[in-house]
């Protein structure tokens, strides 16, 4: 998820790809349209998701730490450890590197 907010590009072609979908421009297209559930988002959140600006991308896919304490991230963080899941750790916003989709990875090199 925070892959396709913040760089969305390989993400998408990743997607086309596995997928069989044959215009990865109509999804990019898709990423400026606010879903229908955005009236649940605050004016700040609808502002980002129509701007699409790097700084604004980044800004929608860590927001949620304005919203938890350290501690709360630390218990959060400590839950998917148990179950050995290191795709996130404490103190990061984004996932770690090794599994981002990079802009040449696609379905036939899986």
């Amino acid at each position: 998820y925070e892959q396709l907010v913040v760089d969305p590009v390989p993400v998408v072609h990743y997607l086309c790809d596995k997928l069989g979908l044959p215009d990865p421009q109509q999804m990019m297209r898709q990423l400026k349209v606010p879903s229908h559930s955005t009236h649940k988002s605050d004016e700040a959140t609808r502002a980002a998701l129509t701007d699409h600006a790097a700084k604004q991308r980044e800004w929608l896919a860590e927001k949620w730490r304005t919203r938890v304490t350290e501690d709360e991230e630390r218990r959060a963080m400590n839950i998917l450890e148990v179950f050995d899941l290191d795709v996130y750790r404490c103190g990061d916003v984004l996932p770690d590197e090794r599994f981002w989709i990079s802009p040449a990875r696609t379905a036939s090199s899986d």
